[in-house]
């Protein structure tokens, strides 16, 4: 039997429920609106970054442009000293090139924007590329040894070939960087319906530490060393353009024991992949 003091209970707690959940929608209404403004001021922050770094590569385009017609002696002739000077003005016009490429991808790769040319792509195609066979010379000059190995069962797969020498280019030139005897070996080889890169070098290996942090952007390892510092942002941007692609980054390392960078991507391409050219 329901009393008169039962049916205020009950009111009350109908009135308390409703208060509860019409201040839990106000709460979520106020955090969609600042994640949202969050979201704005991130998207704003990273056009501002990229149409600065666009902007910069006219000039420094120009620069290094004039500086090369100087050093071939286009404007009348110079001395070894001056020459000396103009081989500096060009190698740091392509470190700071080099650093606003990289901040562009960023920006890119934040906004969505870096959209993949999909193409059938052959390792060994990879395998002889200029930019490889470039750093292949670099290794043999610092004196260390340089092999890329392709396994027979490797097919063909479905890449963006410029993004994914960018992704070789970075990961052996950081080889190369940190190894001063052995030297560097490159593996691919098939995994089911993936291909497996390795990039294996005998260097100074990496501290547990380092490798929770070492993919994400501005992190650099081994400051101490005396070669220029980077941007902290080659190996972000790695693992950004394997993703593009439906794959995972990863590393094996010990101080003292030398690296194994790899990455697995699929050969049929990512899932959402575009048409495919021939």
């Amino acid at each position: 039997k329901i009393t008169l003091g039962d049916d205020i209970l009950i009111i009350c707690k109908n009135n308390y429920y409703k208060d509860a959940v019409e201040l839990l929608n106000k709460e979520i209404i106020k955090k969609e609106r600042e994640v949202e403004r969050f979201k704005n001021e991130s998207d704003l922050k990273t056009q501002f970054i990229y149409n600065i770094s666009h902007d910069l590569k006219t000039p420094l385009t120009n620069i290094k442009g004039f500086s090369t017609l100087l050093l071939n002696e286009e404007f009348g002739n110079l001395n070894e000293e001056q020459k000396s000077y103009i081989k500096i003005i060009i190698d740091e016009s392509e470190r700071l090139m080099q650093l606003i490429t990289q901040i562009l991808d960023v920006a890119k790769l934040s906004s969505g924007k870096i959209k993949l040319d999909l193409q059938k792509v052959n390792f060994q195609d990879i395998k002889n590329n200029p930019s490889i066979k470039a750093l292949e010379e670099m290794a043999t000059k610092k004196g260390l040894f340089f092999v890329f190995n392709i396994d027979y069962d490797v097919p063909e797969i479905i890449a963006d070939p410029n993004r994914l020498i960018q992704i070789f280019v970075n990961l052996i030139s950081n080889a190369i960087k940190f190894t001063d005897k052995g030297g560097i070996t490159i593996h691919i080889s098939k995994k089911n319906k993936n291909v497996k890169v390795e990039v294996i070098d005998t260097g100074i290996g990496i501290s547990k530490e380092d490798k929770a942090k070492l993919f994400k952007r501005f992190y650099q390892v081994n400051k101490t060393r005396n070669e220029k510092t980077g941007t902290g942002l080659g190996l972000s941007i790695v693992k950004g353009l394997v993703n593009l692609h439906g794959g995972r980054i990863g590393v094996n390392s010990e101080p003292g024991k030398g690296s194994n960078f790899y990455f697995i991507i699929p050969i049929n391409g990512p899932k959402s992949k575009k048409k495919v050219k021939e």
